[in-house]
């Protein structure tokens, strides 16, 4: 992780050019395998050592509930797609801003990485306040960036696609008419025959978790579980939908997180009877390396890609409104 953080590591992320082999390993190499050592964590609760690192006193326990959840499952799935299929390829910007976003930079150069100015380091167009300095956290979430909306909407239809796939019938998005919401219906709905029981028809609601809820007990549980957010999204959904449900019907709420972690009832989604099946393209399956040459991991990979390509585009898009706001040059990317 220090290599990770350290300014050395920076040029490289902006030099990044199209995804390859080449950028795969040098990935493994200057990412992961330092993220993986075990004497991270001595310096990561170290608090001097982390100001050392350039991190301001505020940011540091937030850094260090995210390197948490870059633990879940799927958070670091990104990093081993190659641009072999659409859903898989990331331009250069948001390959830059993916980067960053995963490296667990401070604060300061993550902004200037993604070539949001100084002078709007504080405040945000949603009416952040200035004692709330703008995150890579918010940023990930805001709607402002315009975003969030489509992030969620590409993942409810491919999950409505896999449905289908899996031979599932009455697969309807967004369904109408059901008693007991009003405008807050549900993401998806459809009849699954290979469920034990009367109750056939799931109930779906999605969710992407993006920003840490605030206090002292949320953040000593969001060190303790890397999945955290997306646990305390499901409850809450399960709490508000669970009583809404008739007795052939099943709520089952589908939560990802904004760095691509996702809940188990995503990888159990992928895991579906009738999509065990299917087989990927021979000309696809012989240039995905293993594990990701089966169909189970293909899928969970194109719902994680979405989720990351969704929240930097949001990034993107926030840091272009805010330097367009207050007359500020775009950067994309700044000098290292």
């Amino acid at each position: 992780m220090i290599k990770a953080v350290s300014a050395k590591c920076l040029p490289a992320v902006r030099d990044l050019g199209t995804v390859d082999r080449k950028l795969q390993e040098r990935i493994q190499q200057h990412v992961l395998a330092p993220l993986a050592k075990a004497e991270a964590e001595d310096q990561l609760f170290d608090d001097r050592a982390m100001e050392t690192l350039g991190y301001a006193p505020e940011e540091i326990d937030l850094v260090r509930a995210k390197w948490t959840e870059l633990r879940a499952p799927g958070a670091q799935d990104w990093l081993k797609a190659l641009p072999v299929h659409p859903d898989l390829e990331l331009p250069n910007e948001l390959l830059r801003t993916t980067l960053a976003h995963h490296l667990l930079v401070p604060r300061k150069t993550f902004l200037r990485v993604v070539g949001v100015p100084e002078l709007l380091h504080t405040g945000c167009l949603c009416g952040l306040s200035d004692d709330k300095p703008l995150t890579e956290q918010h940023m990930a979430g805001c709607a402002h960036g315009g975003h969030r909306t489509e992030r969620h909407d590409r993942v409810v239809r491919l999950l409505g696609s896999l449905a289908k796939h899996a031979g599932c019938s009455r697969v309807v998005i967004e369904p109408r008419g059901l008693r007991n919401y009003g405008q807050q219906r549900p993401d998806l709905m459809y009849k699954d025959n290979n469920l034990a029981g009367k109750k056939k028809t799931v109930v779906v609601d999605v969710a992407v978790a993006s920003t840490l809820p605030p206090g002292a007990n949320h953040l000593r549980k969001a060190l303790e579980d890397p999945l955290y957010k997306a646990k305390l999204t499901m409850q809450r959904k399960v709490k508000e939908n669970g009583k809404r449900m008739s007795s052939t019907q099943r709520f089952v709420p589908m939560v990802l997180q904004s760095t691509g972690g996702y809940c188990s009832n995503v990888s159990n989604f992928c895991r579906h009877p009738g999509l065990r099946t299917l087989e990927l393209p021979s000309a696809l399956r012989e240039r995905l390396a293993s594990p990701l040459d089966t169909m189970s991991s293909f899928l969970k990979l194109q719902l994680v890609m979405r989720v990351v390509k969704g929240t930097a585009c949001n990034m993107v898009r926030l840091m272009e409104r805010l330097c367009r706001e207050y007359g500020e040059p775009e950067d994309h990317g700044g000098d290292d």
